[in-house]
């Protein structure tokens, strides 16, 4: 065969393998474009979504809800003008009857004393008496043990060693004394205060000469109040002398004797 009868049959072919090649190429080309097309969607989504989050416009933390519970239908909003109470404090005083048979804190009366009005004494809050002070009364308030009160007691009463802490012990003690229930301190609580022997014992002696306090209290107390000396408790002595209890009489008669001798 000659050269002029090959030629057809060779230039049909590198016309079908040219087309092929231009064909693959294309397909090449057209599917880095694609690919190149979806990551820039991509990309795209990818940096909207950060600039949502950055700008807190998406996955945004849904607020907690607060459930109000009252006792009606009505929810009350405090404002400034009318703001709620603060709740009072829990009482540290023993109030069931068999706490308080066991000779532990009684609660502490609703009643403050009148006799350091009559008296022209003065008292100092309780927030700034000495923290020694004030952690004892805390304790004492607290417990049920008896010696540990004893004990507390006599950790007042060892402060007492000049005008200001004799004072501040006083009013201590007649803290105690006043949510005493226990006879027995009561009466070492007694014994207390005449030891320390300050113009201002004179006013937790007078509360103790009260008619709600034990007939053996009110005894004692008279008589202290008439080994103080103190002539201010005169008018709280005859007061006494009406007491429905005729031993409280006699030994109010006995110390108002001491303090007026005729």
């Amino acid at each position: 065969m000659t050269f002029n009868e090959q030629w057809p049959s060779l230039g049909a072919r590198f016309s079908v393998a040219h087309v092929g090649r231009v064909a693959s190429l294309r397909l090449e080309l057209m599917k880095k474009q694609l690919i190149s097309f979806v990551a820039g969607i991509i990309l795209g989504g990818a940096a909207i979504i950060l600039y949502l989050v950055a700008a807190g416009k998406l996955w945004a933390p849904a607020p907690e809800e607060v459930s109000v519970q009252t006792a009606d239908t009505h929810t009350h909003v405090p404002d400034a003008d009318y703001p709620m109470p603060a709740p009072a404090p829990p009482s540290n005083f023993a109030t069931n009857s068999a706490t308080l048979a066991q000779g532990s804190p009684a609660p502490p009366t609703t009643e403050t004393a009148k006799a350091s009005d009559s008296l022209g004494t003065q008292s100092v809050p309780i927030q700034y008496l000495p923290p020694a002070l004030q952690q004892a009364l805390q304790q004492y308030q607290k417990t049920d043990d008896l010696d540990a009160r004893k004990s507390l007691l006599n950790d007042v009463v060892s402060t007492a060693d000049d005008d200001t802490s004799k004072q501040e012990a006083v009013q201590v003690l007649g803290k105690m004394f006043q949510g005493e229930n226990s006879v027995e301190l009561k009466l070492e609580i007694l014994e207390d205060l005449v030891l320390i022997s300050h113009p201002s014992t004179i006013v937790p002696l007078v509360d103790a000469i009260d008619p709600s306090q034990p007939t053996e209290v009110r005894v004692t107390a008279a008589q202290a109040l008439g080994s103080l000396g103190d002539k201010r408790a005169i008018p709280f002595l005859e007061q006494a002398l009406s007491d429905p209890d005729p031993e409280v009489q006699q030994a109010a008669r006995d110390a108002l004797d001491t303090l007026r001798p005729e």
